[in-house]
Order: structure tokens, then C-alpha cells, then sequence
């Protein structure tokens, strides 16, 4: 600070008097202004100040000897001096009566020795009352204040200003003099000497040690106790309790304290205010404002402002000492009572079992993070008054079950049951009690918190307090009071790491639901899903147990249903052999769902209802319910099971519980060794069979490299695991039907049936192959024809006649004994008479291909023997002959893919005598492929054989179709891969003659073959050859092979030769994230040679090369490194550090130079000439892009057929010199571009580098949220479009043409536009016709609307809609941090920038899971940036006022006097725009134009403005005159010139503004980045700053991101809005 000061003349107080001290022995002799005393140099004060050296002052002399002289006082160990300062003195309505202080000091303690003392209020016969005693001491620290108006001072405590010093503030002319012992002035020049002081008397010494305060940490820096202090100071947050209560003592005691004491009072209370709030205590910055405020008014009158001042930095100071040059980030007041809570885990609740541990360790927790820290101050001071404030403070995390008389308790992730925790809660709050006192005056609010505070610490007072809350909730009505059994019960709503997962929102990306965090639930998955996380150990023992892929990805499909709260869908059944990982692969399913997965008790399912109701309370909010093995022999309770499984409510209770109902929720998943019982046609429904077939020394090796559910390794892959499930259960939300057996694979659809129909075949022979009949059937028929079908169907053993007649009499079917035998009412079947025996096609295990459509599927095999078709069936083992049929596979076929299911024989009587009526067959749909008719089959014991008979007739007359035929035979040959003729030709072949309407599609293949042909000979031509990569590239345009060497050695010389590596990238024009999206080629070298090399297959040559650059050079830099770290090549961040882009040097030169378009191919024309390669290049990529009639622009729903990035060969000739030539330019420009300041091009790399990890991270979109808005929109576009069309008598409301020609049809004076000539019907000329109340305003109305949706959905929703379905749910935006003439930040792919800042539309833009945004924004930049630049002081103060609160604003200002004191909102946002327009250069009818207002209106804002801000307008008009002149170049305060135009000096002001509001949105984000949040993800929106951070850390890093947005320019404070933290991006205020 002393550097600072301005130099003085050497005859002043510190350079006549400095050496007479220093001669004496003072060891501290300091300058300090002579006005103020303050600041001293720094350094030289506090406890750990250091002594002056002869050197520094004799350097003081010269620099400051006209300031005062001060002493600190010496402490050398053994003895110190300290000064008793003695104010007594009247000055206006102060007065100071320190003497009498005195004089009752020295009746208690003794008189003082005579000693030598300094003022400036004596006279020249004597010292007077006011004065400063010096006296020696024992070394130590004594107290600060003597009393009233008296304090001492010391080395650590304060400085002495002594003679021959002015004293400004004792009178006019006041001058320090030394007085002797005798009371006499000393002369001029003569100074006491410190060892030759008196001695203080041991009473003295005595008393003034008592109260005197330890010695504090060393003070820190000056600049590091400014920065905490202006942190401290920014800590808006509410104040915790310790904050609170320390700030109201402060005041109180500052507000008490009388004038002596003021200065040790504030210092004491402000230093611990500080200190706590440093060790992060939250909420200080009003403390110290309202502390501040009393201060200012206490010292009214007595100048000591600078005191505050310094007592608020020197604590400071004293705390970067202690905490550190940052605010502790953590508030202390979250420590107390935490407790450590375990993670979610499954429970085991099998006899003797004992609970697995927990996947995630131990958490340390407090309620105190969910409650708050604030303050609980409650009003009132009854027990039930104060009881119900508890109960709505402890809100957050405690709740009362009144069904099940129990409380609920908060943890991290999950509620937990618990006894009576009313006088915990109590005992929790006292702790955040502001403290009170309890000495103040009775009835006093100090007092009464006090009070209540000591009933919450006492015994009797806690115990009615919590007596009165147990009483509140009792009933079940306080909204403290939940049910219990109505917890967990949200079907699809899965909780895990604290977060509602949405499950049917989630098939695709992890979507949070909208469900508030703190709902209370008892369950909690066991980890926090992560999406995209590998799981190389769960996939591998998965392959293990279920080594059929479709039959893995099915049996998953199941098992997801167990993260879904609905009971009745599915009972999963791992079936399989013993150490086949049946249960180990339900327990690491367990083990991810936490608490919703348990053991389940095996009573649960015992025959008898024994179970104790606490065993099925067990099932209340679970979502999988574990029983291993099942009881013996595979048999349980049927009826027990459909009680547990059909979703019915069910009544239990915990034990010693009050019992409760609730609804199900758990899927009950079993495992068997053997085939279990399936006899209940509602249970085998539910059945899912999933078979677990792997070999066991696999499954073992698989699971032993997982490792225990608690280690590492699962704990790794768990968060994926969970993922994985949960889109699983998602898909299946979405389509119930893919969990069915219907939908397994066939190796395993059929098998619950199949085990049914062997357990009960008598009950399936009854339901399948017989009807009710009065008139009956003898029962050996009957029974014959079971028999029969027992065989047929391939049972082991056939039940005998008796148990078949007690079974059927058992069903309601009787035997009547009558004359001839006896007879049972039934009869057999007979569709149309007896049912014909349907073929049964041979059911072999023909391989196919993984990727066919047959897969795991059988094969029919037919030859055909004479006019005969045959089938063999090895089913039956017999040969069955088919009727006569024209033949449909030539002389044979095999292996015909997507073979219909088998069907068995439906029998009466002997079936073998009679003759099948047709052969069931493939058939084929409209667009002719192939169509398996498996829908209309069953297996054997199908209700539906009669209807397979029907279709069998149906299907035999489809054979004799010569058409179906002919068809039939182009799929055969399709499926054999075979080339396939057009289907004229294969109709003649198959003895048909072609139709018209064949001959006619025949001509048109013909043509359509023909374009093909010639399309594909001009992308021929336009490609030129075809080479294998990697390719060499010259300049010249040389294209040559290389092998992996030559390419090294290439890039190596390329390295060598030019210091670093050129790197671009091609890929398929989609973004990162796409499901099209792929790297296509990478190119590396320099401005001589480049190579063109493939990501994938030269991986280690391109990432090796990479990492080994000492530098690297793109062009566009974010477009490349992306992909290249997408693709794991390169390590993102570092590659940063040492990557230059060309796009920074060449916005930075000047545009007349490089051209204004940052595009390559323009600025690589413009600075290299004829030596650019890449605008040739780019011409013929152009070339072959349109004979492939592929597109340019990609994007993100545009097919990947037209895509011509994803189309094209980059081995072709012409796309490898395209992608080097990229390399090549980006080479030479590194080298030949102006060279920019180094300063201000490392400001422009930290800023790109901030703004690039957006486009590689993404920002995740709400899908549910982007469906929502297009159900919205989508319905008000039709809306408006129709009314377009009504109102304008047109057919297109998007064309423009239309709709100008429709206004001018009704009067609209619409001007023509552009090179066209046509009418503009742009927004600024429909917004001022929409006003009118007219039919060109109606329909100037319904354009914009009908506008504005149809833009919100083209431009946003639908790109969203598509990243979502056909993504990873992410947007990746590209920044330009130098995309604008001015400077200014762009954005593309997509524009954030577009997005509307009203209607929702960004808020399909959220957090991650566990994260929020936050958001801050520049107040009004461009009108203080104005008043900066201009120098303009009237609009600085208008702005400095509205910030005070004093003053509605310019904008109001100015609408007051154009339109009177009655001016509307409308009329300030009419103001608003023309003033922005004033400052961006419109002239007066520009500005009536764009606001549709009279020239007159626009003229009288114009003028108010003018005469309101002269300076802007002087200034303004300085600047356009300058730049006609010839003054094109604006150098900013840092350092980056803005380019001017001369054609446009009109801009020039607004190009100012929007340049150095520029600087300052860099300014702030080369802030940010050194703080903690500095690598968060961040995105600029024009004055706005978005970055997403932890949940838990949002508040802080808010306040953050204001304090390092808001700075001062040109003394115009720069002030930042901040938007409260939130999980989606919220409109604009």
C-alpha cells in the first residue's frame, strides 16, 4: 500500500524526525499518511510485523517524507513498552473523559510513576488530560482497553503518531510534542529513549493482564486477506446457527459498548465472526454488512471508517493464516451429530441367515444436511406452539407411520424405521438454538431465546416439548404424519443414490423422476446407476450361465421386471442343474437392489398359511423376493403361491408392530433343480422359465473373477449392472409382451407348457381335446383317446385309468353307469368332422447363422417323391404322404430358414388311417418377406387345433397360387443370398404369364437400374481411384500408399521439420453420441505432407504420434479433438494444453487480412493465395458429394443414405487429397498468420479450452421433457398454420412468398427485399403490422405464431427428440469463442444460443444425476460497458443508483419523460429496445421500424437520451467520426484489438460495447477456472455463464461464479444476476 503513496518533499514530519528516534533506540519507525494514520507499509504491523532496517528509512526520505511519523512500540523478549492512551476531550457532541477513568484506576490500582508522554492537545506549559503514557513492561500481551475512553497500546495492538506529526483532528495548526516526567515540553528534536521509560508498577502489570487476549494466528498477506474477505463478504447464504448466534452478540455488545471500547469490541466480535466463517460457517456476508451498518452509526461523527476497514482485513488475514486463502467449503455445523450409515443392501431373512454387506462402504451422515443449518428460532413459547415448529423444521427428515405406530427417519439415500425419536429431534434442534442471553431484560427477544433454548437443554422442558409432538401426529392428520404402507409403492419409480429413477422414461437414457428427493421411502437400490459404464465380468458370467445369446437377452428382459413394482407380471424360475449359477446369478441382481432385494423366508411359500404375519411383512415395498430352491421335490402350495403373487393386498406386521395392509410390490423369483409343478393355469402364466445351462467350470471361473458382491471389482461394474437393468425394465414398460414366453427364444417358449401338460395331462387333455356333452361318451373311449394322446405328445408315463377317472370326476365329469358301460359327458373334438392329421415337419437342430432370421429355431426338410410332397417327421417316427399339389421347391429345398413351430397331430380315434389335407407352409407378407405363421400355432393340447385345421385349407389353395409361388421362389433366393431377377421373369418361370402391371414394374426397374448405373459411374469418376489407407499427401497433390513405417516416418519428418503435429478428422457428419455417428479417417503432418490414416486400424500409430508432439495445430480445434478423444486416442485435457488453433490468430488479425469467415477453406484462400490446397479440394469433394446426390450438411435425423461424410470412400483419390488438404492449410497458416500479443493469445486458449469440454462431455436432454413440449407445440403450429390458410387464402403458411403475396393481397405496404425483389415478410416487418387491428394485423399474427412453434420444434424439439431416440440422450455444442466480428462467443450443433429464453424450451437441457446448473448473467453490460467507455458520468450515476435501490433506471427515466409519469411497462420496453437500438447504431426510422412506433415516439427517446448521457452520445459520435477517418483499430483494455470497418462506421460504437463486454465474460472465466469448479462443464450464452456442478456443492459455486463475474471497468461497477441453482435449465428472468 505505502508504493502506492504519492512522494513528498524531505522536509516533511517523517524526514525531519526519523533519525532522532532511530538514534534513540525505537526499533519500528513508520510513515503513515498524515491526514488519515493509515495504512501504515505493510508488514511492519501486528504481532508478527518486522522492524524497520536503516536502509528502508533512509529510502522512506525520500519517498514519503512528508508523512506523519508513528512508532510501534518494541518488545525484544525480555521488556516491552506499552502506551496508556488517555482521550479527554470534547469534539461536537462527543465527549471523552479517559482522565477520570484514570483517576479511579489509580485509586484501585496506585498512582502512576512520572514518565514521558505525547500529544497534540497540550500547551506549552504542559501536557493536559489527553495523552499517550509510555512505560516499560515485562514482555507478554496486557489487555486492549483500560475502561471507558482508555486503551492501551502494544507491539501487536495499534501504532503511536508522534512528534513532530500534525494532528488535523486536535484543531487547526495541532502538532504532537513530547512531554517529560515534569510535565514540560520537550525540546524540538528530542525524543525519550525506550530503555530509560519507567517501569509500570506489578499492581499495574497485574491488572492489565487480566483480559488480555492469546496471541492469534500470524496475519497473512494483505492481497490473500482481501480475497477471503470479499469471498466472506459475497457468503449471501442464510447464516447457519453458529453465524447467527455470533453476529446477534456482536451487535448486542457493539451496540453497548461505550466509545472506549468500541474498537476492542468490534475487533474481538468481527474476528470471531471471520474465523468461523472462514472454517466455513455459512452465511456471514450479512453478519458483517448489519455489523458494519451499527459501526458507521455508533462512530457517527468521529471518522472511523478506515478503522472498520482494517479491522475487517486484519481478521481476515489472521484467517488465511489459519483456513487457508478460501472459505472452507464445507459448514462445520453438518459435523454434529453424524452418524455413520450403511448402504442399501439385501436383507436375509431365511432362518439363521445373516445380511450380505452393502456394495458401497459406510457413509457419514447428519439430518443436519437435509434440515439445514439456519438458525431454529421459533416463535411462540407454548409447548405445543414449540412442538409444532420442531415438527416442521425436522420435516425433511422425520416423519411419523401412524398405521404403524413407528417413526421415520432420514438417511443419505433411503428412510429407515425407528422407536420414538421425539426427544432426539428435540435435543437435534437445541443445537441449532440461537443462544440468547439469558442476562438481558425480561421480555426482550434475546432473552426469550434464551429461555426457549434452555427448555429444549433441559430435561422437563424437552420431554413436554416432545410429549406435545408425539401427540400432534398421533392421529395421523399433521402433514409430519405418513402411512406406511402406502411407502414404495410408485411402480416405476426406482430410488437409488437418493435419486426417483423414472423406469419408464428410462429404456434408453437414465431419467430421474419428478418426485420430490425428499418423499419418504424404506428402499433403496444399492448404488447409483451410471450410464455407459463397462461391465466386462457381469457380461462374462451372464455368457457363462446362459451361453444362448437371445436366450440372455430374454431371460434379462425378465429379471428387469423385478426393478418394477408390479407383483402379478412374471415369477422368474432359474432352472438348471446343481453349481450352474442359478442362485448366483439372482443374488448379483440382489446385490445391485439393495434393501428392494431380500431372501425371503421359505415358510413364505409353505402349504399350510403358518407363515408368521412378520414374514410376509417382509415383502412390504420389496421389489424381489428371493426363495431358493423351493421346498423339496420342486412341490409348494399353489394357492399360497397366487395369494403371494397375485398383487392383492396383503396385511402383516413387523414384531411388537401394529400390523398394516399394503399393497405388493416384489417379484417372486425362484430357482430349481427340477422341473416344478405348473398344474394352475394362473400360475404357469406367470411362470417364466429361465433355463441356466452353462458348463460349471465356466460359471465358476466367471464368478470367481467378480468376487465378492462387497469388493472391488463388483463395486466397479455394479453402477453399469444397475443401469443395464433399468433400461431393461424401462423396454419392457414400454412393451409388456417382450417378457412373455411367447416372446423366448424357442429352445424355450414352449417349455412351461410342455411341463404342465406333463404334470397334469389330464387336466390338459379335458380342456384341449374334449367338449361337455349331456349325451357323453363311453369312458375306454374316452380313455383310448388319452392314451393315444399321452403317446403323441411324448409323455414319460401315461396315468393309469383310475387315477383318470378320479382326476375327471375330480373336475365335474362323472361316470354314469348305463346298459353298455359306463359313460362320462364329454366327447371328443370334431372341427368339421373328425380333425385331419396335420403333417408334423421334421424338427432337426440345423445350424444357422447368428445374425439369420432363424436362429435357435428348427428347419423343415421336404423332398419331393413323385407327385407326392413328403415330410418326414422324426417326431412321430413315421412318413406321412400328402394330397397331389403343384410342386412349390423344384426337385428339393433344405434348410429353409424361419420354419413354422411344429405341429403335432390332432387325433380322433386311429389318425393314422386317414390323410392330411394340406401342408402348413411359409408364407410371405405384401412386401414379400418372409412371414413365420408361428402366431397361429400351438403345441400339442392347443385350444387352437380346430383353427390350424381351418388355416391348413386356407393355406393349401394359397399353394396353388402361381403368383404366391413365384413369390415363395424370390425369397428362397433372397435368403440364399442369391441374385434375384425381376419378378416378371420368375412369374414366367413358374408357368404364369405376366400381368401388365408386372410388365410395367419390369420397365421401370429397368430405368430405375439404369440412373443407378449412371449414378454410380459419375461417383466413379468424381472419386478417381480407390487406394488402402494410410495415404501420403503433398501439396502437389500426390497421393501415395504407404505401409505403418513409411506412414511413422512421414509424420515423424512432419513433426521434426515444423516443431508439432497438424491433426484433423473426418467423420460421418453426425455428432458424437449418434448412433451414426463414426470416426472415419484421421490426418496428421504439416504444411508438406500429410497422412490420411484409419482410426481404427492404425489406433496405436495415430495415438502414439499424437502423444509424442511437442506441439499440436488444428484448425477449429474442439471439431477434432473430440472425436479423437471419443475414440480414446488421445488423453482430452492434455492434448489441450499443448494445442494451438489457427482460428485464434486469425479472428485476432485483421479481417482485411484473413477475411471475416472462420472457415478454413475462406481464410486459407485469403492468407495463402494460390498455395491453398483446401478450396480446390473442397470443389471436388463437391463434385462427388453431387454425383452421389449426398448431402453437405449432416444432420441429426438427416438418413445416413444421404449423408455424403457417411457415404463416401476416404480411400478414394478425391477425399484423401480432401482430408489432407485440411492438414496441409492448417500447416501453413500456423506458420504464415500474424503473430498475436502472447498475452492475449494465451487469454483466447484458456477460454477455448473452457467452453470445449461441453462439446466433449454433452449436457443431458430430457426426453420426457422434449415429448411434452412437442405435444404442445405440435397441435398450436396446426392451430395457426390452418388459420394462416383461412385468413391469407393460401396453401403453404412456411412460404413466404405466399404469405407476402396474401398481405399485399389485403393492403400490407410490404417493400421488396434482396436480390429477389420479392416483398420482406422478415419479423421486423411483421411485428409492427401485428399490431394492427385489421386483417393484415390478424394475419401478420398468425404467421408469427404459427412461426415461432414450427421454429420450436424444427429447430429444437425435433433435433432433441431424435439425440434421444437415437443417441445418448446428450447435446454437444460447439463454442467459438471468437465467432463474431465484435468478438463474441458463437454456438452450432446445436445453437444454445437460439434457444428461447422463455416457454420451457430450455429446460429439455438438465443436470446430470447428482448435479445441478447454475447460472449468472451480466446486469445490463452493454449500458455500464457504455458508461465506461464513454466516460459518461451522469449515466454512471444513474447506474450506480439503481444498484444502491435508489432509482428505477435509465429506461424508466427516459419512458417518464417521453411518456409521462403514468408510463406503462410497455412503454419501458419500447424505451429499452430504441435506446439498445441508439447504442447499436439504428438511426431514427430504424428504430420506429424494428418497434412499429411513429418516427415522432423514436425521435423524443433519441433525444431524451442524448440529453440524459451526453457523454455516450459525444462519445458515439467520436467514434463514428474516427473510423471515417481512417481509425479502424480499438485496443481493449486487454490487450485485443477490435477491428473496425470503414464501410460501416455507424456499427462502430455497438462494436465497442459488445467487444469489451467480451473481455469481461473472459475475464470471468479465466477467474473461474482456478476455482474448485473449474473443470465443471460451462457453456456462455451472449452475457450468461451455465455451468453444471455437484448438487451438493451448488450454493457455493454459485456464489462463486458471481464473485468472479462481477468487477469494476473504469470505476462503472460490473454487476452479475445469479438464477438459483436448479436441475434444468430455467428460462431467462
Amino acid at each position: 500500500m505505502i508504493d502506492d503513496a504519492p512522494p513528498g518533499p524531505p522536509a516533511g514530519a517523517f524526514a525531519a524526525g526519523v533519525l532522532g528516534y532511530q538514534q534513540a533506540g525505537w526499533p519500528c519507525i513508520l510513515p503513515v499518511p498524515a491526514h488519515t494514520k493509515h495504512p501504515p507499509p505493510v508488514g511492519f504491523t501486528g504481532a508478527d510485523g518486522r522492524d524497520t532496517e536503516p536502509l528502508q528509512l533512509v529510502q522512506w526520505v525520500g519517498s514519503h517524507g512528508a508523512h506523519s511519523i508513528a512508532l510501534r512500540l518494541p518488545d525484544n523478549g525480555e521488556w516491552a513498552v506499552i502506551g496508556v492512551d488517555v482521550d479527554h476531550y470534547d469534539k461536537g457532541k462527543v465527549a471523552k473523559r479517559g482522565a477520570e477513568t484514570l483517576a479511579a484506576r489509580e485509586a484501585e490500582w496506585g498512582s502512576l510513576p512520572d514518565t514521558w508522554c505525547s500529544t497534540a492537545r497540550g500547551t506549552d506549559t504542559a501536557a493536559g488530560p489527553s495523552r499517550i503514557l509510555f512505560f516499560r513492561v515485562p514482555s507478554g500481551r496486557y489487555r486492549t482497553k483500560l475502561g471507558p475512553d482508555i486503551e492501551v497500546i502494544q507491539r501487536h495492538h495499534r501504532y503511536a503518531v508522534v512528534a513532530p506529526s500534525d494532528n488535523p483532528a486536535a484543531g487547526e495548526g495541532a502538532r504532537y510534542r513530547w512531554y517529560g516526567p515534569d510535565g514540560r515540553p520537550l525540546p524540538d528534536g528530542e525524543v525519550p529513549k525506550p530503555i530509560e521509560l519507567p517501569e509500570l508498577p506489578a499492581r499495574w502489570i497485574e491488572g492489565l493482564r487480566e483480559g488480555a487476549t492469546e496471541a492469534g494466528p500470524a496475519a497473512a498477506s494483505r492481497d490473500a486477506g482481501q480475497v477471503l474477505l470479499a469471498q466472506l463478504e459475497d457468503d449471501s447464504r442464510p447464516a447457519c446457527a453458529e453465524i447467527y448466534s455470533a453476529a446477534q452478540r456482536a451487535l448486542a455488545e457493539l451496540g453497548q459498548a461505550d466509545e472506549g471500547g468500541r474498537h476492542d469490541t468490534a475487533t474481538e466480535r468481527v474476528y470471531q465472526l471471520v474465523q468461523l466463517a472462514a472454517a466455513g460457517h455459512a452465511g456471514v456476508g450479512a453478519a458483517l454488512h448489519d455489523l458494519g451498518v451499527l459501526w458507521f452509526e455508533v462512530t457517527a461523527g468521529e471518522d472511523r471508517g478506515d478503522e472498520w476497514e482494517r479491522i475487517l482485513l486484519t481478521a481476515a488475514r489472521k484467517a488465511v493464516t489459519q483456513y487457508g486463502g478460501r472459505q472452507v467449503d464445507r459448514d462445520p455445523c453438518l459435523l454434529v451429530g453424524r452418524l455413520e450409515v450403511a448402504a442399501p443392501a439385501p436383507a436375509n431373512d431365511t432362518p439363521d441367515g445373516t445380511d450380505p454387506q452393502p456394495i458401497a462402504p459406510a457413509r457419514v451422515w447428519s439430518v443436519r444436511e437435509v434440515i439445514g443449518v439456519h438458525p431454529f428460532d421459533p416463535r411462540g413459547s407454548s409447548d405445543q406452539t414449540l412442538a409444532a415448529a420442531a415438527l416442521d423444521r425436522m420435516g425433511p427428515a422425520l416423519r411419523y407411520a401412524a398405521d404403524a405406530g413407528t417413526w421415520l427417519l432420514r438417511g443419505p439415500v433411503r428412510w429407515d424405521t425407528r422407536g420414538d425419536l421425539t426427544q432426539w429431534a428435540v435435543a437435534e434442534l437445541a443445537g441449532l438454538m440461537p443462544r440468547g442471553n439469558p442476562d438481558a431484560e425480561k421480555g426482550s427477544d434475546e432473552f426469550d431465546r434464551a429461555k426457549k433454548r434452555q427448555r429444549f437443554l433441559d430435561n422437563g422442558g424437552a420431554r413436554k416439548v416432545a410429549g406435545k409432538m408425539a401427540a400432534l401426529v398421533a392421529a395421523g392428520t399433521h402433514p409430519s404424519a405418513v402411512e406406511l404402507g402406502d411407502l414404495d409403492r410408485e411402480p416405476e419409480v426406482l430410488w437409488a443414490g437418493g435419486v426417483p429413477w423414472d423406469l419408464r422414461a428410462s429404456a434408453d437414457v437414465l431419467t430421474p423422476a419428478h418426485l420430490d428427493p425428499g418423499t419418504p421411502h424404506l428402499h433403496s437400490a444399492a448404488v447409483l446407476p451410471v450410464d455407459g459404464l463397462p461391465t466386462p465380468r457381469w457380461d462374462a458370467f451372464l455368457a457363462a450361465v446362459m451361453p444362448d445369446p437371445e436366450v440372455r437377452a430374454w431371460a434379462l428382459r425378465v429379471l428387469a421386471i423385478t426393478l418394477t413394482g408390479y407383483p402379478d407380471a412374471a415369477m422368474p424360475i432359474m432352472l438348471g442343474k446343481t453349481r450352474r449359477g442359478k442362485s448366483q446369478t439372482v443374488e448379483l441382481v440382489m446385490s445391485v437392489l439393495g434393501s428392494y432385494a431380500h431372501a425371503a423366508d421359505p415358510r413364505l411359500l409353505g402349504a399350510a398359511d403358518t407363515a408368521h404375519a412378520s414374514i410376509v411383512y417382509a415383502l412390504r415395498g420389496r421389489r424381489l423376493s428371493f426363495v431358493d430352491e423351493g421346498p423339496r421335490e420342486g412341490r409348494w402350495a399353489q394357492e399360497r403361491l397366487k395369494q403371494i403373487t397375485g398383487g392383492a393386498m396383503l396385511t402383516a406386521n413387523q414384531m411388537h408392530r401394529n400390523p398394516i395392509s399394503f399393497r405388493p410390490t416384489h417379484t417372486l423369483v425362484l430357482t430349481a433343480n427340477d422341473e416344478p409343478v405348473l398344474t394352475d393355469p394362473a400360475i404357469r402364466a406367470r411362470v417364466r422359465l429361465i433355463p441356466c445351462e452353462g458348463d460349471e467350470e465356466t460359471v465358476r471361473a466367471a464368478r470367481a473373477a467378480i468376487g465378492q458382491t462387497h469388493g472391488a471389482a463388483w463395486r466397479a461394474e455394479a453402477p453399469g449392472v444397475l443401469a443395464q437393468l433399468i433400461h431393461e425394465a424401462g423396454r419392457w414398460l414400454a412393451d409388456r409382451s417382450s417378457a412373455l414366453t411367447a416372446a423366448a427364444p424357442d429352445s424355450i417358449r414352449l417349455r412351461a407348457e410342455e411341463i404342465a401338460a406333463e404334470q397334469d395331462p389330464i387336466t390338459n387333455w379335458v380342456e384341449e381335446e374334449t367338449e361337455p356333452d349331456a349325451t357323453g361318451t363311453k369312458a375306454g373311449e374316452l380313455y383310448r383317446a388319452f392314451v393315444t394322446w399321452c403317446r403323441d405328445m411324448g409323455l414319460k408315463s401315461v396315468p393309469s385309468a383310475t387315477r383318470w377317472g378320479r382326476e375327471l370326476t375330480g373336475l365335474g365329469h362323472p361316470a354314469e353307469p348305463r346298459r353298455d358301460g359306463k359313460f362320462r359327458p364329454l366327447r371328443l373334438r370334431r372341427p368339421g368332422g373328425w380333425a385331419p392329421l396335420l403333417p408334423v415337419p421334421t424338427t432337426t437342430t440345423t445350424a444357422t447363422s447368428p445374425a439369420g432370421p432363424g436362429l435357435g429355431r428348427p428347419t423343415v426338410t421336404s423332398s419331393l417323391a413323385g407327385d407326392q410332397l413328403v415330410t418326414s417327421s422324426t417326431a412321430t417316427g413315421h412318413t406321412t404322404e400328402t394330397a397331389a399339389h403343384t410342386p412349390v421347391f423344384g426337385t428339393s429345398v433344405t434348410s429353409v430358414t424361419s420354419s413354422p413351430t411344429p405341429i403335432a397331430h390332432a387325433r380322433a380315434h386311429d389318425a393314422r388311417t386317414r390323410a392330411p389335407e394340406a401342408k402348413p407352409a411359409e408364407t410371405y407378407n405384401r412386401s414379400h418377406e418372409l412371414v413365420n405363421p408361428a402366431a397361429d400355432q400351438r403345441v400339442p393340447g392347443s385350444a387352437n387345433w380346430s383353427r390350424l385345421a381351418e388355416s391348413a385349407k386356407i393355406t393349401a389353395k394359397l399353394l396353388a397360387d402361381g403368383p404366391v409361388q413365384a413369390e415363395i421362389i424370390r425369397a428362397q433366393r433372397q435368403a440364399a443370398g442369391e441374385p434375384v431377377r425381376d419378378r416378371a421373369r420368375e412369374l414366367v418361370d413358374a408357368g404364369v404369364k405376366p400381368s401388365r402391371a408386372a410388365i410395367r414394374e419390369q420397365k421401370a426397374a429397368e430405368k430405375r437400374a439404369a440412373k443407378a448405373a449412371e449414378r454410380a459411374a459419375a461417383i466413379a469418376a468424381a472419386a478417381g481411384e480407390v487406394l488402402p489407407l494410410p495415404l501420403a499427401v503433398d501439396r502437389a497433390g500426390n497421393v501415395l500408399p504407404l505401409d505403418l513405417g513409411q506412414a511413422a516416418a512421414v509424420i515423424d519428418a512432419a513433426s521434426s521439420r515444423s516443431g508439432g503435429l497438424t491433426v484433423d478428422v473426418e467423420t460421418s457428419g453426425y455428432p458424437v453420441g449418434h448412433e451414426l455417428y463414426a470416426l472415419r479417417t484421421v490426418q496428421l503432418g504439416d504444411r508438406h505432407a500429410a497422412v490420411v490414416l484409419d482410426p481404427a486400424e492404425h489406433a496405436e500409430l495415430i495415438g502414439t504420434r499424437i502423444a509424442t508432439a511437442p506441439r499440436l495445430r488444428a484448425h477449429s480445434a474442439t471439431a477434432d479433438l473430440v472425436p479423437l478423444a471419443d475414440a480414446e486416442l488421445i488423453d482430452y485435457d492434455e492434448a489441450w494444453l499443448r494445442m494451438d488453433d489457427t482460428v485464434i490468430p486469425a479472428k485476432l488479425a485483421d479481417p482485411r487480412q484473413t477475411g471475416s469467415d472462420p472457415g478454413l477453406k475462406l481464410i486459407s484462400a485469403a492468407v495463402l493465395g494460390p498455395d491453398a490446397t483446401a478450396p480446390a479440394a473442397d470443389e471436388a469433394r463437391k463434385a462427388l458429394f453431387a454425383a452421389g446426390k449426398w448431402l453437405t450438411e449432416t444432420k441429426v435425423d438427416t438418413p445416413i443414405e444421404r449423408s455424403g461424410w457417411a457415404q463416401v470412400d476416404f480411400g478414394c483419390r478425391t477425399m484423401a487429397i480432401y482430408a489432407a488438404s485440411d492438414v496441409l492449410d492448417t500447416g501453413a497458416l500456423d506458420q504464415d498468420l500474424p503473430k498475436p500479443d502472447p498475452a492475449v493469445h494465451e487469454r483466447e486458449r484458456i477460454a477455448q479450452r473452457m467452453t470445449a469440454r461441453v462439446a466433449y462431455r454433452g449436457v443431458r436432454i430430457d426426453g420426457e421433457h422434449v415429448e411434452r413440449l412437442m405435444t404442445e407445440h405440435e397441435p398450436l403450429r396446426a392451430h395457426h398454420g390452418e388459420r394462416v390458410r383461412q385468413l391469407g387464402q393460401l396453401d403453404n403458411p412456411g412460404s413466404d412468398v405466399q404469405v407476402g403475396n396474401a398481405l399485399l393481397a389485403l393492403g400490407a405496404p410490404l417493400q421488396p427485399a434482396g436480390k429477389s425483389g420479392r416483398p420482406s415478410v422478415a419479423e421486423a416487418v411483421l411485428t409492427p403490422l401485428s399490431k394492427q387491428d385489421n386483417p393484415v394485423g390478424e394475419l401478420a399474427r398468425e404467421v408469427l405464431a404459427f412461426r415461432h412453434h414450427d421454429t420450436v420444434i424444427g429447430t429444437f424439439l425435433k433435433p432433441y427428440h431424435h439425440l434421444v431416440r437415437h443417441g445418448d440422450g446428450r447435446a454437444r455444442p460447439t463454442i467459438y469463442t471468437l465467432g463474431a466480428d465484435t468478438g463474441r462467443m458463437s454456438c452450432v450443433r446445436p445453437n444454445f444460443q437460439q434457444l428461447p429464453r422463455e416457454g420451457g424450451v430450455r429446460a429439455c437441457i438438465t443436470a446430470d444425476p447428482g448435479h445441478l446448473l447454475i447460472s449468472a448473467d451480466f446486469s445490463g453490460v452493454e449500458l455500464r460497458v457504455a458508461a465506461a467507455l464513454s466516460g459518461d458520468m451522469a449515466l454512471a450515476q444513474l447506474i450506480a443508483a439503481e444498484d444502491r435501490g435508489e432509482g428505477d433506471g435509465l429506461h424508466w427515466l427516459i419512458a417518464r419523460q417521453v411518456y409521462g409519469p403514468n408510463a406503462t411497462k410497455g412503454n419501458r420496453y419500447h424505451v429499452k429496445r430504441a435506446v439498445f437500438g441508439r447504442l447499436y447504431g439504428s438511426g431514427i426510422p430504424g428504430i420506429a421500424r424494428t418497434l412499429g412506433i411513429p418516427e415522432s415516439e423514436a425521435a423524443a427517446v433519441a433525444a431524451t437520451l442524448d440529453a440524459i448521457c451526453p457523454g455516450v452520445a459525444t462519445w458515439s459520435a467520436q467514434v463514428r467520426q474516427a473510423v471515417k477517418q481512417g481509425g479502424t483499430q480499438y485496443p481493449t483494455y486487454s490487450g485485443r484489438v477490435i477491428h473496425l470497418d470503414k464501410r460501416w462506421p455507424h456499427k462502430a460504437p455497438n462494436y465497442l460495447i459488445q467487444g469489451t463486454a467480451r473481455e469481461l465474460l473472459i475475464d470471468a472465466l479465466i477467474r473461474w477456472q482456478d476455482t474448485r469448479w473449474g473443470t465443471c462443464t460451462l457453456w456462455p450464452v451472449h452475457d450468461e455463464v451455465d455451468v453444471q456442478v455437484p448438487e451438493a456443492e451448488a450454493d457455493a459455486a454459485l456464489a462463486e461464479l458471481v464473485r468472479c463475474m462481477e468487477t469494476e471497468l473504469f470505476g462503472v461497477r460490473i454487476v452479475a444476476e445469479p438464477s438459483a441453482p436448479a436441475f434444468a435449465w430455467q428460462d431467462s428472468a
